[in-house]
């Protein structure tokens, strides 16, 4: 997420990735911001979405045949994540999926192993034959020896799917950042398979979250100045509309939709919403929230940062996983530390090394833009000006739909007015850090 967390180590959510799951559903249920620059097909059982070369398909009807040029869809995932216990398996046809995955991918798929099981997916390795002759790949490369199969336990509106997907896409398009190259989606949940699913690359390296703590300081640090470039690149994709592609105006108009006092009935309930609402907007009113908006990950986090590591050589950046809930938005929450660079209470024997790794990815990301001494400085204020009125309300009320909006009204409220509130709450004794220009 772009603000601070609370927990330091990452939680296992739907498929053992870290992170906080889900941005607020509601806000989802719409294409996002500008992602797609193309139209939308018609006439035809399913949904397609149509990309740079070739269409991405949403086929409610299994039986039919797919054209040549139709690419399957390949989200990506790590060889390392966790295995829940406690959940049961879906109740998939695996012969069904199998088939499906042949006919996209264009070789015979001979076996689906079931890798991990979360929350919300059931995660599939898929193994192929040697392709069929002719057909091409979305990487015009060899069809791969596997992909992933991931599998939704809960369906979610058709243009979730397919935002996801057109942002991966946009992605890969106009940046060089390692996105997985997608194949192949039904997010019907009533298709033959028995679950919504996405076929996806299986992208090389290892997470973050798996070598991090075995790094030394100074690959940290060449990790650091990886992510600097990775965010200098998402900073470029400038979209004039925040959140959805309905969603327009400004930022304060983006953050307080998320509360409404339309949803409380009390008198001393609503006002104390439009006293929140009122705070935010004028805390939105910094240049660094104005448009035009740029791409955010929305789980920016060391579970989603993949790595290949060759002994004693600096780790290099090899996939940015999990694009569920990437968004359009302001500068301010794109240029910010990764929650596995922000103190919290409980390891103060990382204080140093932290600091240490902040100041080089502000200096790493400053040094991004070598002839533009204006977002020099934007990048400088970026990470100097954060608020606890616009951080924690991010955290309260976009980031998840979790308890009454009124209780955390209440709380954000209470620490504003008492002074208690700090921009990242891992550390009680947290101080905004001086950062200099490289000027």
């Amino acid at each position: 997420m772009p603000v601070a967390r609370q927990q330091h180590e990452p939680r296992v959510d739907d498929t053992g990735e870290g992170g906080s799951g889900s941005l607020n559903s509601h806000r989802f249920d719409t294409w996002k911001a500008k992602i797609a620059d193309s139209g939308e097909r018609s006439g035809r059982t399913g949904t397609a979405v149509r990309t740079d070369s070739f269409d991405v398909v949403y086929d409610s009807d299994s039986e039919r045949s797919l054209p040549d040029n139709v690419i399957s869809l390949q989200d990506s995932f790590s060889d390392n994540d966790l295995e829940s216990e406690s959940i049961p398996d879906l109740q998939l046809d695996l012969a069904e999926l199998k088939r499906q995955a042949s006919k996209s991918v264009g070789a015979f798929c001979t076996n689906a192993t079931r890798l991990c099981s979360g929350s919300y997916h059931e995660i599939f390795v898929l193994d192929f034959q040697q392709p069929q002759e002719g057909h091409d790949t979305c990487t015009s490369e060899r069809v791969p020896s596997s992909c992933i199969a991931r599998c939704a336990r809960t369906s979610e509106p058709i243009e979730h799917g397919r935002s996801t997907i057109a942002t991966m896409r946009y992605v890969k398009a106009h940046t060089d950042l390692p996105v997985p190259c997608i194949f192949y989606a039904d997010v019907d949940p009533n298709n033959k398979v028995g679950a919504p699913y996405v076929l996806m690359e299986k992208l090389p390296g290892e997470t973050l979250a798996s070598i991090w703590d075995d790094l030394s300081l100074a690959h940290k640090k060449a990790v650091v100045a990886q992510i600097a470039g990775l965010l200098q690149q998402l900073a470029s994709l400038e979209f004039a509309k925040i959140g959805c592609l309905q969603d327009e105006g400004t930022s304060a108009d983006y953050l307080t939709s998320f509360i409404s006092d339309e949803t409380v009935s009390g008198p001393e309930e609503k006002a104390m919403l439009r006293e929140v609402s009122s705070i935010v907007r004028d805390a939105a009113s910094s240049v660094l929230l104005e448009p035009p908006f740029r791409l955010i990950h929305a789980d920016f986090d060391r579970q989603n940062l993949m790595f290949t590591t060759h002994g004693s050589q600096e780790p290099r950046l090899s996939g940015i996983i999990d694009w569920d809930h990437a968004y359009t938005g302001p500068l301010y929450y794109l240029f910010d530390y990764p929650i596995f660079l922000q103190d919290v209470d409980g390891r103060k024997d990382l204080y140093f090394e932290n600091k240490v790794l902040r100041q080089h990815l502000v200096r790493s990301l400053q040094e991004q833009y070598p002839d533009d001494a204006a977002m020099r400085d934007r990048v400088r204020r970026c990470f100097s000006e954060k608020t606890y009125e616009l951080n924690e309300f991010f955290n309260l009320f976009v980031a998840e739909e979790r308890d009454s909006p009124i209780t955390h009204a209440r709380a954000y409220l209470r620490d504003i007015k008492g002074c208690s509130g700090t921009a990242y709450s891992g550390r009680i004794d947290y101080k905004p850090e001086e950062i200099d220009s490289i000027d």
